[in-house]
């Protein structure tokens, strides 16, 4: 095997980045659904005795790894190469899946699933700033939704074969499935993936910084100021949330957290409300692939709209369309418009997230990126460990209908979040002067 990858012909890079981004974002979803697929097993395995509290506990464990592994992506932004990172957190979550599948109790399966969430804390925001550093300006936000379709994809995946395997095999071939692809990906990452130039410039690696972004046909950011300095993440942390970005970024933190306590919250417990709902088990396995596949293609079909007119609207109107599909959900409507109201939930919970993602992302100046992402995303995951405990107190208190109403507060509140990020006109102007002289060379 290699030491150093393989790059493709000059102008052809973009794409392959994209697509292995494209490719260990699906091992995640994966990874991350198929837990809801399995939740009614767990709660029927004739041995462990797992309670709706004991289900949100691993499933909270799996999260507190991603907080972690997020909060590590920040503070090794400037130590590590984003290509070795990507790397080794694939490598970590799928042998840790491998461990789940042989786990004797709940208390290991929750300590292997810790593991999981670490290395896919790790992933996303070093997947993030990877496909915003090799996109064109006026194409990141449709690039990061093509790439983040990668989560959505594998969710659908763990939808359609936790409706099939589960019911009459259980839960530990799911793991064994989230295992085996690692064995593929992590050859093709190691030969095909990139280092990112941003970090050679930084680290004075100039020269190859260029010849690199050459072969891609990429403009090299003007990051003369920082080559060869000691810049660290504490010194990103005191920038974010200092004067000038201090707002914005506890505004993007406090999105984040109630979009993943939504996200994950109903990739747990959809699956056991529709249940309760009157649907039976294989067709409420199914509205997982319905959630994924609303977070997919909501995300395509929005983010050019918010490469155009900003990233603003379109988080708070998809923020708001899931708040509003819960609350009719209660209302018990026919099976066909429910399939539409999870999309839409979909939506608002796992799509928010993808849009999250280029919105910060983008926000940001390029030296910041890599931080800012890591701490909104570490941040956010506190969420997604409150969401999956949230919904069992939900399950245990309260009725069906109640528990749809109460999942609405979230999207409600993040969508009067994301209104009082400020505008960043900098950011805007240069979005804008960059994407003329792109379609001038075009």
């Amino acid at each position: 095997m290699p030491k150093t990858p393989h790059y493709p012909p000059a102008g052809r890079a973009p794409r392959a980045v994209l697509a292995l981004a494209f490719v260990a974002l699906v091992l995640e979803g994966y990874d991350l659904t198929m837990y809801g697929t399995i939740v009614p097993s767990l709660l029927e395995h004739p041995d462990w005795n797992v309670t709706p509290s004991i289900a949100g506990q691993i499933a909270s464990a799996t999260v507190a790894g991603m907080l972690i592994g997020a909060l590590l992506a920040a503070f090794l932004t400037h130590r590590v190469m984003r290509r070795q990172l990507m790397i080794a957190s694939i490598g970590l979550f799928s042998a840790a899946m491998g461990l789940c599948a042989v786990a004797g109790s709940p208390a290991q399966l929750g300590f292997f699933r810790f593991f999981v969430g670490l290395g896919v804390g790790v992933l996303m925001p070093v997947v993030a700033a990877m496909i915003i550093e090799f996109s064109q300006p006026g194409r990141r936000a449709l690039n990061v939704a093509i790439g983040f379709a990668g989560v959505g994809i594998g969710g659908c995946i763990a939808g359609v074969l936790g409706a099939w395997i589960v019911p009459d095999h259980g839960f530990r071939p799911m793991f064994v499935l989230g295992l085996l692809p690692c064995l593929i990906a992590l050859p093709l990452m190691q030969r095909y993936l990139p280092n990112s130039f941003s970090q050679l410039a930084e680290r004075g690696q100039r020269a190859e910084a260029q010849t690199l972004a050459d072969r891609y046909g990429l403009l090299l950011p003007d990051q003369e100021e920082h080559i060869g300095s000691s810049r660290s993440s504490l010194m990103d942390i005191r920038i974010l949330f200092g004067a000038g970005h201090a707002v914005a970024t506890s505004m993007f933190c406090l999105a984040t957290f109630l979009c993943m306590m939504l996200m994950y919250g109903a990739a747990v417990w959809l699956p056991t409300m529709m249940i309760s709902a009157g649907y039976g088990v294989q067709s409420s396995l199914a509205f997982l692939l319905v959630l994924n596949l609303g977070a997919t293609l909501g995300a395509l079909v929005s983010s050019p709209i918010a490469d155009r007119s900003g990233f603003k609207p379109v988080v708070v109107g998809a923020f708001l369309a899931a708040a509003l599909a819960l609350w009719l959900i209660a209302q018990r409507p026919p099976s066909v418009a429910v399939i539409a109201l999870v999309a839409l939930v979909g939506l608002g919970s796992m799509g928010v997230q993808i849009l999250l993602n280029g919105y910060i992302g983008t926000h940001f100046p390029v030296e910041l990126r890599g931080s800012a992402l890591g701490i909104a995303l570490g941040v956010g995951r506190l969420g997604g460990i409150a969401g999956p405990m949230y919904g069992a107190t939900l399950i245990e208190n309260y009725s069906t209908s109640a528990q749809f109403y109460a999942w609405a507060i979230p999207g409600v509140i993040g969508a009067v979040v994301i209104a009082l990020v400020p505008w960043n006109q900098a950011d805007r102007r240069r979005e804008s002067s960059a994407g003329e002289e792109v379609s001038q060379v075009r």
